[in-house]
Protein backbone atom coordinates (compact mmCIF):
# COMPACT_ATOMS: atom_id res chain seq x y z
CA UNK A 1 0.00 0.00 0.00
CA UNK A 2 1.54 3.61 -0.74
CA UNK A 3 1.74 6.00 1.85
CA UNK A 4 -1.80 7.24 3.22
CA UNK A 5 -3.42 10.59 1.90
CA UNK A 6 -5.79 11.82 4.01
CA UNK A 7 -7.56 14.92 2.35
CA UNK A 8 -10.96 15.70 2.88
CA UNK A 9 -13.29 15.28 5.11
CA UNK A 10 -13.86 12.61 7.96
CA UNK A 11 -17.12 10.80 8.47
CA UNK A 12 -19.35 11.35 11.59
CA UNK A 13 -19.50 8.59 14.28
CA UNK A 14 -22.37 8.45 16.26
CA UNK A 15 -20.70 10.73 19.17
CA UNK A 16 -21.63 13.39 16.40
CA UNK A 17 -25.19 12.12 15.65
CA UNK A 18 -26.68 15.43 17.56
CA UNK A 19 -24.59 17.36 15.20
CA UNK A 20 -27.33 18.54 13.20
CA UNK A 21 -29.48 18.80 16.24
CA UNK A 22 -27.09 21.58 17.74
CA UNK A 23 -27.07 23.60 14.17
CA UNK A 24 -30.42 24.14 14.08
CA UNK A 25 -30.09 25.60 17.50
CA UNK A 26 -28.74 29.17 16.36
CA UNK A 27 -28.31 31.08 19.15
CA UNK A 28 -29.23 35.25 19.44
CA UNK A 29 -26.17 36.88 18.61
CA UNK A 30 -28.01 39.53 20.55
CA UNK A 31 -27.96 38.37 23.67
CA UNK A 32 -23.80 37.82 23.39
CA UNK A 33 -23.26 41.47 21.70
CA UNK A 34 -25.75 42.66 25.08
CA UNK A 35 -22.85 40.67 27.72
CA UNK A 36 -20.15 43.13 25.83
CA UNK A 37 -18.16 39.47 24.37
CA UNK A 38 -18.88 40.84 20.45
CA UNK A 39 -18.93 44.84 19.26
CA UNK A 40 -21.76 45.99 16.95
CA UNK A 41 -19.50 45.06 13.69
CA UNK A 42 -18.49 41.66 14.77
CA UNK A 43 -22.48 41.30 15.24
CA UNK A 44 -22.87 42.19 12.16
CA UNK A 45 -20.65 39.95 10.70
CA UNK A 46 -22.19 36.90 12.60
CA UNK A 47 -25.60 37.96 10.79
CA UNK A 48 -23.93 37.80 7.33
CA UNK A 49 -22.62 34.74 8.27
CA UNK A 50 -26.09 33.33 9.30
CA UNK A 51 -27.01 34.33 5.63
CA UNK A 52 -24.40 33.14 3.61
CA UNK A 53 -21.64 31.46 5.22
CA UNK A 54 -19.46 30.82 2.39
CA UNK A 55 -19.34 33.74 1.10
CA UNK A 56 -18.16 35.58 4.85
CA UNK A 57 -15.89 32.84 5.45
CA UNK A 58 -14.01 33.70 1.72
CA UNK A 59 -14.15 37.36 1.97
CA UNK A 60 -13.59 38.35 5.78
CA UNK A 61 -12.49 34.32 6.96
CA UNK A 62 -9.39 35.47 9.65
CA UNK A 63 -12.17 38.07 11.19
CA UNK A 64 -14.59 35.38 11.25
CA UNK A 65 -12.46 33.07 13.25
CA UNK A 66 -11.07 35.24 15.46
CA UNK A 67 -14.97 36.46 16.58
CA UNK A 68 -15.58 32.52 17.04
CA UNK A 69 -13.02 31.83 19.12
CA UNK A 70 -13.55 35.06 21.75
CA UNK A 71 -17.31 33.64 21.82
CA UNK A 72 -16.06 30.16 22.32
CA UNK A 73 -13.57 31.18 25.31
CA UNK A 74 -16.31 33.66 26.80
CA UNK A 75 -19.91 32.93 26.53
CA UNK A 76 -21.10 31.08 29.44
CA UNK A 77 -24.17 29.27 28.35
CA UNK A 78 -23.71 25.44 26.60
CA UNK A 79 -26.14 25.37 23.97
CA UNK A 80 -23.91 28.69 22.37
CA UNK A 81 -20.85 27.44 22.86
CA UNK A 82 -21.52 23.66 21.29
CA UNK A 83 -23.20 25.98 18.68
CA UNK A 84 -20.10 27.61 17.87
CA UNK A 85 -17.77 24.57 18.56
CA UNK A 86 -19.61 22.94 15.76
CA UNK A 87 -19.64 25.52 12.75
CA UNK A 88 -16.29 26.00 13.78
CA UNK A 89 -15.68 22.27 13.10
CA UNK A 90 -17.76 22.10 10.23
CA UNK A 91 -15.61 25.06 8.93
CA UNK A 92 -11.94 23.97 9.34
CA UNK A 93 -12.63 20.42 8.21
CA UNK A 94 -13.50 21.18 4.62
CA UNK A 95 -9.82 21.89 3.93
CA UNK A 96 -6.53 23.22 5.32
CA UNK A 97 -6.56 26.43 4.09
CA UNK A 98 -9.51 26.76 6.05
CA UNK A 99 -8.10 25.40 9.01
CA UNK A 100 -5.54 28.13 8.51
CA UNK A 101 -7.00 31.30 9.13
CA UNK A 102 -7.93 30.08 12.87
CA UNK A 103 -4.30 29.77 12.88
CA UNK A 104 -3.57 33.40 11.65
CA UNK A 105 -6.30 34.42 13.67
CA UNK A 106 -4.96 33.05 16.78
CA UNK A 107 -1.30 34.53 15.65
CA UNK A 108 -3.18 38.10 14.66
CA UNK A 109 -3.98 37.98 18.54
CA UNK A 110 -0.93 36.68 20.24
CA UNK A 111 -2.28 33.51 21.24
CA UNK A 112 -2.08 29.91 20.95
CA UNK A 113 -4.61 28.65 19.05
CA UNK A 114 -5.35 25.23 20.72
CA UNK A 115 -5.45 26.52 24.51
CA UNK A 116 -9.15 26.78 24.58
CA UNK A 117 -9.80 23.58 22.95
CA UNK A 118 -7.22 22.13 25.07
CA UNK A 119 -9.46 22.88 28.13
CA UNK A 120 -12.24 21.33 26.47
CA UNK A 121 -10.69 18.09 26.28
CA UNK A 122 -11.52 18.25 29.70
CA UNK A 123 -15.06 18.14 29.43
CA UNK A 124 -15.88 14.40 30.45
CA UNK A 125 -19.72 15.97 31.60
CA UNK A 126 -20.27 16.79 27.79
CA UNK A 127 -18.85 14.15 25.23
CA UNK A 128 -19.91 15.88 22.07
CA UNK A 129 -18.21 19.11 23.27
CA UNK A 130 -14.88 16.90 24.55
CA UNK A 131 -15.08 15.21 20.99
CA UNK A 132 -15.51 18.30 18.83
CA UNK A 133 -12.48 19.93 20.41
CA UNK A 134 -10.35 17.11 19.77
CA UNK A 135 -11.25 16.63 15.97
CA UNK A 136 -10.80 20.77 15.41
CA UNK A 137 -7.14 19.95 17.59
CA UNK A 138 -6.41 17.09 15.24
CA UNK A 139 -7.25 19.77 11.82
CA UNK A 140 -4.94 22.09 12.93
CA UNK A 141 -2.13 19.15 13.10
CA UNK A 142 -3.01 18.41 9.73
CA UNK A 143 -2.70 22.30 8.61
CA UNK A 144 1.16 22.12 10.07
CA UNK A 145 0.00 23.44 14.04
CA UNK A 146 1.73 22.09 16.40
CA UNK A 147 -0.42 22.39 18.99
CA UNK A 148 1.96 24.93 20.94
CA UNK A 149 4.66 22.33 21.80
CA UNK A 150 2.17 19.90 23.50
CA UNK A 151 1.52 17.35 20.99
CA UNK A 152 2.68 14.62 23.59
CA UNK A 153 -0.02 15.99 25.80
CA UNK A 154 -2.58 15.66 23.33
CA UNK A 155 -1.16 12.03 22.39
CA UNK A 156 -1.42 11.30 25.85
CA UNK A 157 -5.42 12.41 25.97
CA UNK A 158 -6.43 10.07 23.00
CA UNK A 159 -4.58 7.16 24.58
CA UNK A 160 -6.12 7.70 27.53
CA UNK A 161 -10.15 7.95 26.31
CA UNK A 162 -9.38 5.64 23.71
CA UNK A 163 -9.89 2.55 26.04
CA UNK A 164 -13.96 4.21 26.75
CA UNK A 165 -16.14 2.18 25.25
CA UNK A 166 -19.40 4.14 25.23
CA UNK A 167 -20.84 5.29 21.27
CA UNK A 168 -17.54 5.58 19.09
CA UNK A 169 -15.29 7.20 20.96
CA UNK A 170 -12.23 4.85 20.56
CA UNK A 171 -13.65 5.11 16.75
CA UNK A 172 -13.73 8.65 16.71
CA UNK A 173 -10.33 9.35 18.61
CA UNK A 174 -8.43 7.10 16.40
CA UNK A 175 -9.54 8.85 13.29
CA UNK A 176 -8.07 12.32 14.85
CA UNK A 177 -4.91 10.19 15.75
CA UNK A 178 -5.05 8.72 11.62
CA UNK A 179 -5.51 12.85 11.31
CA UNK A 180 -2.54 13.66 12.96
CA UNK A 181 -0.50 11.01 11.62
CA UNK A 182 -1.13 12.01 8.15
CA UNK A 183 1.91 14.76 8.34
CA UNK A 184 4.95 12.26 8.73
CA UNK A 185 7.15 14.63 11.57
CA UNK A 186 4.10 13.29 14.44
CA UNK A 187 4.85 9.23 13.44
CA UNK A 188 7.72 8.57 15.58
CA UNK A 189 6.59 11.18 18.84
CA UNK A 190 3.38 9.11 17.90
CA UNK A 191 5.39 6.01 18.28
CA UNK A 192 7.36 7.83 21.55
CA UNK A 193 4.20 8.90 23.42
CA UNK A 194 1.01 7.00 22.77
CA UNK A 195 1.49 3.92 20.31
CA UNK A 196 0.42 1.67 22.78
CA UNK A 197 -3.19 3.47 22.39
CA UNK A 198 -3.21 1.82 19.22
CA UNK A 199 -2.95 -1.50 20.49
CA UNK A 200 -5.79 -1.51 22.79
CA UNK A 201 -8.58 -2.32 20.54
CA UNK A 202 -7.13 -4.96 18.58
CA UNK A 203 -8.63 -7.54 21.06
CA UNK A 204 -12.24 -6.27 20.64
CA UNK A 205 -13.70 -8.75 18.58
CA UNK A 206 -16.96 -6.72 17.89
CA UNK A 207 -15.40 -3.72 17.07
CA UNK A 208 -13.86 -4.54 13.74
CA UNK A 209 -14.03 -0.19 13.02
CA UNK A 210 -11.92 0.12 15.37
CA UNK A 211 -9.64 -2.93 14.98
CA UNK A 212 -9.08 -1.49 11.00
CA UNK A 213 -8.48 1.81 12.28
CA UNK A 214 -6.10 1.06 15.15
CA UNK A 215 -4.41 -0.93 12.61
CA UNK A 216 -4.24 1.79 9.87
CA UNK A 217 -2.66 4.21 12.71
CA UNK A 218 0.01 1.66 13.17
CA UNK A 219 0.91 1.04 9.10
CA UNK A 220 1.23 4.88 9.33
CA UNK A 221 3.61 5.01 11.47
CA UNK A 222 5.72 2.22 9.90
CA UNK A 223 6.23 4.40 7.43
CA UNK A 224 9.17 5.92 9.36
CA UNK A 225 11.97 3.76 9.40
CA UNK A 226 12.89 4.59 12.64
CA UNK A 227 9.86 3.28 13.97
CA UNK A 228 9.73 0.26 12.04
CA UNK A 229 12.88 -0.66 13.09
CA UNK A 230 11.38 -0.84 16.92
CA UNK A 231 7.82 -0.68 17.14
CA UNK A 232 7.86 -4.75 17.64
CA UNK A 233 10.75 -4.96 20.14
CA UNK A 234 8.98 -2.41 22.12
CA UNK A 235 4.98 -3.36 21.54
CA UNK A 236 5.31 -6.87 20.20
CA UNK A 237 2.83 -5.56 17.78
CA UNK A 238 3.36 -8.80 15.08
CA UNK A 239 1.28 -11.52 17.42
CA UNK A 240 -1.20 -8.92 18.09
CA UNK A 241 -2.16 -8.06 14.73
CA UNK A 242 -1.37 -11.70 13.65
CA UNK A 243 -4.76 -12.60 15.52
CA UNK A 244 -6.59 -10.23 13.96
CA UNK A 245 -5.37 -11.55 10.76
CA UNK A 246 -6.29 -14.99 11.40
CA UNK A 247 -10.01 -14.12 12.15
CA UNK A 248 -9.98 -11.17 9.43
CA UNK A 249 -13.06 -11.50 7.17
CA UNK A 250 -13.11 -8.45 6.21
CA UNK A 251 -11.16 -7.59 2.86
CA UNK A 252 -10.16 -4.12 4.41
CA UNK A 253 -9.19 -5.41 7.83
CA UNK A 254 -7.00 -7.80 6.23
CA UNK A 255 -5.09 -5.23 3.53
CA UNK A 256 -4.42 -3.49 6.47
CA UNK A 257 -2.80 -6.04 8.41
CA UNK A 258 -0.56 -7.21 5.20
CA UNK A 259 0.25 -4.06 4.50
CA UNK A 260 1.61 -3.36 8.11
CA UNK A 261 3.61 -6.47 7.99
CA UNK A 262 5.40 -5.67 4.54
CA UNK A 263 6.40 -2.10 6.06
CA UNK A 264 8.21 -3.91 9.05
CA UNK A 265 9.97 -6.09 6.17
CA UNK A 266 10.99 -3.80 4.14
CA UNK A 267 11.24 -0.16 5.78
CA UNK A 268 13.69 -0.72 8.29
CA UNK A 269 17.33 -0.13 7.18
CA UNK A 270 19.00 -2.67 9.06
CA UNK A 271 18.17 -5.83 6.60
CA UNK A 272 19.02 -7.76 10.15
CA UNK A 273 15.66 -6.24 11.89
CA UNK A 274 14.32 -7.04 9.00
CA UNK A 275 15.10 -10.56 9.18
CA UNK A 276 14.42 -10.85 12.83
CA UNK A 277 10.78 -9.25 12.11
CA UNK A 278 10.38 -12.31 9.54
CA UNK A 279 11.45 -14.56 11.80
CA UNK A 280 8.86 -13.40 14.58
CA UNK A 281 6.11 -14.03 12.04
CA UNK A 282 6.80 -17.42 11.61
CA UNK A 283 6.48 -18.17 15.25
CA UNK A 284 3.14 -15.93 15.20
CA UNK A 285 2.31 -18.82 12.46
CA UNK A 286 2.12 -15.87 9.86
CA UNK A 287 2.99 -18.27 6.80
CA UNK A 288 0.14 -20.48 6.93
CA UNK A 289 -2.34 -17.60 7.36
CA UNK A 290 -0.91 -15.92 4.06
CA UNK A 291 -0.15 -18.45 2.34
CA UNK A 292 -3.80 -19.93 2.54
CA UNK A 293 -4.86 -16.05 1.44
CA UNK A 294 -2.69 -16.98 -1.62
CA UNK A 295 -3.52 -20.18 -2.45
CA UNK A 296 -7.34 -19.41 -2.00
CA UNK A 297 -7.45 -15.98 -3.83
CA UNK A 298 -9.49 -14.88 -0.88
CA UNK A 299 -9.63 -11.09 -1.96
CA UNK A 300 -9.90 -9.46 -4.94
CA UNK A 301 -8.03 -6.56 -4.06
CA UNK A 302 -5.04 -6.64 -6.02
CA UNK A 303 -2.81 -4.76 -3.83
CA UNK A 304 -3.48 -6.66 -0.81
CA UNK A 305 -2.78 -9.83 -3.19
CA UNK A 306 0.51 -8.24 -4.36
CA UNK A 307 1.80 -7.60 -0.81
CA UNK A 308 0.37 -11.16 0.62
CA UNK A 309 2.56 -12.49 -2.63
CA UNK A 310 5.44 -10.28 -1.71
CA UNK A 311 5.36 -11.14 2.30
CA UNK A 312 4.51 -15.66 1.05
CA UNK A 313 7.85 -15.17 -0.30
CA UNK A 314 10.02 -13.24 2.21
CA UNK A 315 8.54 -15.32 4.41
CA UNK A 316 9.07 -19.02 2.91
CA UNK A 317 12.69 -17.60 2.35
CA UNK A 318 13.05 -16.93 6.27
CA UNK A 319 11.41 -19.97 6.83
CA UNK A 320 13.93 -22.50 5.10
CA UNK A 321 16.72 -21.04 7.10
CA UNK A 322 15.49 -21.13 10.52
CA UNK A 323 16.30 -23.95 12.65
CA UNK A 324 13.87 -25.76 14.94
CA UNK A 325 15.70 -23.27 17.82
CA UNK A 326 15.06 -20.16 15.68
CA UNK A 327 11.27 -21.28 15.21
CA UNK A 328 10.93 -22.18 18.81
CA UNK A 329 12.39 -19.04 20.07
CA UNK A 330 10.20 -17.11 17.95
CA UNK A 331 6.72 -18.66 19.10
CA UNK A 332 7.87 -18.06 22.71
CA UNK A 333 8.51 -14.91 22.01
CA UNK A 334 5.28 -13.83 20.05
CA UNK A 335 2.72 -16.40 21.29
CA UNK A 336 0.57 -17.72 21.82
CA UNK A 337 2.10 -21.48 22.28
CA UNK A 338 0.80 -24.57 20.63
CA UNK A 339 1.05 -27.95 20.48
CA UNK A 340 3.63 -28.02 17.15
CA UNK A 341 6.06 -30.97 17.59
CA UNK A 342 9.14 -29.10 18.42
CA UNK A 343 8.23 -28.99 22.00
CA UNK A 344 7.98 -32.86 22.61
CA UNK A 345 10.80 -33.87 20.30
CA UNK A 346 13.22 -35.68 22.37
CA UNK A 347 16.29 -34.13 19.82
CA UNK A 348 15.23 -30.71 20.29
CA UNK A 349 15.24 -30.70 23.93
CA UNK A 350 18.79 -32.52 23.76
CA UNK A 351 20.82 -30.48 21.61
CA UNK A 352 19.21 -26.90 22.42
CA UNK A 353 18.82 -27.17 26.42
CA UNK A 354 21.68 -25.55 27.26
CA UNK A 355 20.84 -22.79 25.02
CA UNK A 356 17.19 -21.62 27.08
CA UNK A 357 20.59 -20.43 29.20
CA UNK A 358 21.54 -17.61 27.53
CA UNK A 359 20.53 -13.73 27.49
CA UNK A 360 19.74 -14.16 31.51
CA UNK A 361 17.36 -17.24 31.14
CA UNK A 362 15.32 -15.15 28.63
CA UNK A 363 13.32 -17.87 27.38
CA UNK A 364 12.84 -19.62 30.78
CA UNK A 365 11.56 -16.08 32.18
CA UNK A 366 9.00 -15.95 29.08
CA UNK A 367 7.78 -19.60 29.73
CA UNK A 368 7.23 -18.19 33.74
CA UNK A 369 4.94 -15.05 32.55
CA UNK A 370 2.93 -16.70 30.26
CA UNK A 371 2.20 -19.34 33.73
CA UNK A 372 1.35 -15.68 35.08
CA UNK A 373 -0.88 -14.01 32.88
CA UNK A 374 -4.12 -13.86 32.86
CA UNK A 375 -4.62 -13.74 28.74
CA UNK A 376 -2.50 -17.06 28.50
CA UNK A 377 -5.05 -19.66 27.08
CA UNK A 378 -5.21 -23.07 28.29
CA UNK A 379 -3.50 -24.55 26.50
CA UNK A 380 -0.32 -22.22 26.28
CA UNK A 381 -0.08 -22.67 29.82
CA UNK A 382 -0.09 -26.52 29.59
CA UNK A 383 2.72 -25.58 27.01
CA UNK A 384 4.48 -23.28 28.70
CA UNK A 385 4.60 -26.13 31.94
CA UNK A 386 5.88 -28.87 29.97
CA UNK A 387 8.82 -26.83 28.52
CA UNK A 388 9.74 -25.49 31.57
CA UNK A 389 9.46 -29.37 32.84
CA UNK A 390 11.72 -30.66 30.04
CA UNK A 391 14.27 -28.14 30.53
CA UNK A 392 14.31 -29.74 34.01
CA UNK A 393 14.44 -33.46 32.76
CA UNK A 394 17.58 -32.55 29.92
CA UNK A 395 19.23 -30.11 32.00
CA UNK A 396 19.10 -31.04 36.12
CA UNK A 397 21.80 -28.21 36.79
CA UNK A 398 19.06 -25.82 35.72
CA UNK A 399 16.49 -26.89 38.38
CA UNK A 400 18.15 -24.19 40.67
CA UNK A 401 17.89 -21.57 38.05
CA UNK A 402 14.03 -22.49 37.82
CA UNK A 403 13.64 -21.90 41.25
CA UNK A 404 15.05 -18.46 41.64
CA UNK A 405 12.67 -17.82 38.36
CA UNK A 406 9.88 -19.34 40.72
CA UNK A 407 9.40 -21.32 38.33
CA UNK A 408 8.67 -24.26 40.60
CA UNK A 409 5.56 -21.95 42.38
CA UNK A 410 4.33 -21.05 39.61
CA UNK A 411 3.71 -24.61 38.23
CA UNK A 412 2.46 -26.00 42.14
CA UNK A 413 -0.19 -23.64 42.05
CA UNK A 414 -1.64 -24.45 38.46
CA UNK A 415 -1.98 -28.25 40.14
CA UNK A 416 -5.79 -27.43 41.07
CA UNK A 417 -6.57 -25.82 37.94
CA UNK A 418 -9.79 -26.35 35.80
CA UNK A 419 -8.74 -27.49 32.78
CA UNK A 420 -7.60 -31.57 32.97
CA UNK A 421 -4.68 -31.14 30.40
CA UNK A 422 -2.70 -28.10 32.59
CA UNK A 423 -3.23 -30.08 35.65
CA UNK A 424 -1.76 -33.14 34.47
CA UNK A 425 1.16 -30.92 32.96
CA UNK A 426 1.52 -29.36 36.37
CA UNK A 427 2.00 -32.69 38.14
CA UNK A 428 4.54 -34.21 35.29
CA UNK A 429 6.60 -31.21 35.49
CA UNK A 430 6.96 -30.79 39.27
CA UNK A 431 7.97 -34.57 39.02
CA UNK A 432 10.73 -33.34 36.76
CA UNK A 433 11.70 -30.78 38.91
CA UNK A 434 12.14 -32.36 42.36
CA UNK A 435 13.07 -36.08 41.23
CA UNK A 436 15.43 -38.43 39.39
CA UNK A 437 13.00 -40.86 38.30
CA UNK A 438 10.15 -38.56 37.49
CA UNK A 439 9.56 -41.77 34.18
CA UNK A 440 7.96 -44.14 36.42
CA UNK A 441 6.19 -41.05 38.47
CA UNK A 442 5.39 -39.62 35.44
CA UNK A 443 3.55 -43.03 34.02
CA UNK A 444 1.92 -43.31 37.65
CA UNK A 445 0.46 -39.87 37.52
CA UNK A 446 -1.15 -40.25 33.77
CA UNK A 447 -2.77 -43.87 34.93
CA UNK A 448 -4.32 -41.74 37.99
CA UNK A 449 -5.26 -39.26 35.89
CA UNK A 450 -6.77 -41.59 33.46
CA UNK A 451 -8.70 -43.25 36.50
CA UNK A 452 -10.36 -39.87 37.78
CA UNK A 453 -11.75 -38.93 33.82
CA UNK A 454 -12.98 -42.57 33.17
Amino acid sequence: MMEPSLAGKDRAPSVFDEADSVRSRKPKWELIADVSIVTAAELNLLKAFDQNANKVIETDGLKLASILMKILQNVANPESKRYVITILADMINVSESRASLLIESAKAENMIVSEPFFKLLGKKEDPYLMHQASRIMSSLVMAGDKLGGNMKKYFVWLRNIIGRMELDTPEVSLLCIQRVLSRSENRLLLFQEGLDACLIPLTWENRIQAQYQAILCLWMTSFDPIVASNMENTHHVVAKVAAVLKTARKEKLARVCIALFRNLVQKPEDSNVAQDHLSVMVGAKVLPVINNIVEQKMFADEELMDDAKFLLGRLQERFEKMSSFDEYSSEVMTGPLEWSPVHKSIRFWKENVTRFNDDNYKLLRMLVEYLKSKQSSSECIAVAIHDLGEYARHYPAGKRALDSLQAKICVTGLIEHEDSAVRYEALIALQKMMTNNWEYLGEKTRKDMEGKTA
